[in-house]
């Protein structure tokens, strides 16, 4: 199971300028300020580190770690 602490790692490893202190699992990613590229860079991450592939279709839907989090979850991850 791939744990929101682990998502937050890799959110700070794709580049994405937010602090830690301010992310919530529940916030959304426009909230901690984050733009499409920001979010590109994390899915890219999450591919790079984890091998999960999240298709473009599924991005939109997707809008905080803790929604990232389910998703994977729901794919068994």
């Amino acid at each position: 199971m791939i744990t929101s602490e682990k998502l937050i790692d890799i959110l700070i490893n794709s580049g994405a300028e937010v602090d830690r202190s301010d992310i919530s699992t529940d916030k959304s990613f426009e909230e901690l300020g984050l733009d499409s590229l920001d979010i590109f860079n994390f899915f890219t991450e999450i591919d790079a580190e984890l091998g999960i592939d999240v298709p473009d279709k599924d991005f939109e839907s997707l809008q905080s770690i803790e929604d990232v989090s389910k998703y994977l979850t729901s794919k068994g991850l």
